[in-house]
């Protein structure tokens, strides 16, 4: 089946995690999943959208993007963020006709950050391999209905980071979230092109929920904003539905 575009996962998501969506080519972030440890001490989410923009265009040569059907760009999260660089920075790497969607994300500023510190700390406490030593920090990333409804799809996530499925060390973790933490969204987000632009927010995501949605719609006014009544913050397991490519 051809391709319509391509996922961004997320901070400790592996592209394993997205491959049910069959419209895209899930990429693999470095240093989580099958992706390479990068020989660097550190790096930026500018540095991932660059090996990113290879990938695509490697993925993508030959291919045929028109106004109608462009290449959809899709970042879940931390990877909206490394979307937003290549909507900006490191758009000419990228067909002309593309289609850029930013699934529950953040623009990290000072009064929102990506990774507020209380959320770092229950994360940092984590330990053992017992469900109800995990709970608590993984609970944050569901909306409440989501957890009252589903619990055993709850758990399951639990188990899976519990044994590790995303296959990612704790430093490689560490590692992104200090990524994360030096990303400036006010500069992409606002340097957007409205017209291939659509932000996806959930009215119950406790990590980048209705605040985080209102900064990106000052940074982009001119874009699409969609607020998903009830959706918490793991779009691909709450809503698969809206990861179809005719949603965008």
């Amino acid at each position: 089946m051809e391709k319509r575009g391509v996922l961004i996962p997320g901070l400790s998501m592996a592209a394993s995690e997205l491959e049910q969506f069959s419209d895209f080519l899930a990429l693999e972030n470095p240093e989580v999943g099958t992706g390479q440890m990068l020989p660097v001490d550190a790096y930026s989410l500018l540095d991932l959208a660059k090996i990113h923009a290879e990938k695509i265009a490697a993925a993508f040569d030959g291919s045929r993007f028109e106004e109608s059907q462009p290449l959809l760009v899709v970042g879940i999260s931390m990877g909206g963020m490394i979307a937003s660089h290549l909507a900006t920075d490191l758009r000419q790497h990228l067909p002309k006709h593309c289609r850029f969607a930013f699934l529950v994300t953040s623009a990290n500023i000072r009064e929102h950050p990506a990774i507020p510190e209380r959320l770092l700390t229950e994360w940092s406490r984590m330990k053992g391999e017992q469900l109800d030593a995990v709970r608590p920090a993984f609970a944050p990333l569901f909306s409440p209905d989501f957890l009252k409804d589903h619990p055993e799809r709850f758990d399951a996530y639990c188990e899976y980071r519990i044994r590790r499925g995303n296959r990612q060390t704790a430093k490689s973790f560490y590692r992104q979230v200090q990524a994360i933490q030096r990303f400036d969204g006010a500069k992409t987000f606002a340097a957007l092109r409205p017209n291939e632009s659509l932000f996806i927010s959930g009215s119950d995501d406790q990590l980048f929920g209705p605040p985080h949605a209102k900064i990106l719609g000052q940074l982009a006014p001119a874009a699409e904003h969609r607020i998903v009544a009830g959706l918490g913050h793991m779009i691909h397991l709450e809503r698969p539905d809206l990861l179809q490519a005719a949603s965008f």
